[in-house]
């Protein structure tokens, strides 16, 4: 059987994936804006969108480099994608934050952007004609 995990920094630490620990969209963003206010505040919000902008792209980055990983190599690095994948969630959080929206106006964006896309692909690519044989 295939080991599709990765090893990554306090890994022994991480709840297997999928158990539920009664954290909330809400608890998990306010976790990030004190992180943020702790630790990365530059001082500004000019300075904090920077940063936290290029913040997000070195996760993206990073999140990139295990997917290329797991395509070149065939090992999944599963671990260590969804450890990216979350910090990606959590500077986008922090930048959201910063550009003054709260979790609905994420939430609410991305299901209306997602709205959009499926608009778009369906006239692209309409599905077929149930009645057409």
């Amino acid at each position: 059987m295939e080991d599709n995990s990765s090893s990554v920094a306090g890994a022994e630490a991480r709840p297997s994936a999928g158990l539920h620990l009664g954290v909330s969209l809400e608890s998990v963003w306010a976790q990030a804006i004190e992180n943020h206010e702790r630790y990365s505040y530059t001082g500004g919000q000019e300075g904090d969108i920077r940063f936290l902008a290029m913040g997000l792209c070195g996760e993206a980055g990073e999140l990139a480099n295990f997917v290329k990983k797991r395509w070149r190599d065939g090992d999944g690095h599963n671990e260590a994608i969804c450890y990216e994948i979350a910090d990606v969630c959590a500077y986008a959080f922090m930048l959201a934050h910063t550009m003054g929206m709260t979790p609905e106006d994420l939430v609410e964006t991305i299901a209306e952007k997602q709205r959009v896309f499926i608009a778009k692909m369906q006239a692209r690519n309409p599905p077929p004609d149930a009645n057409h044989e």
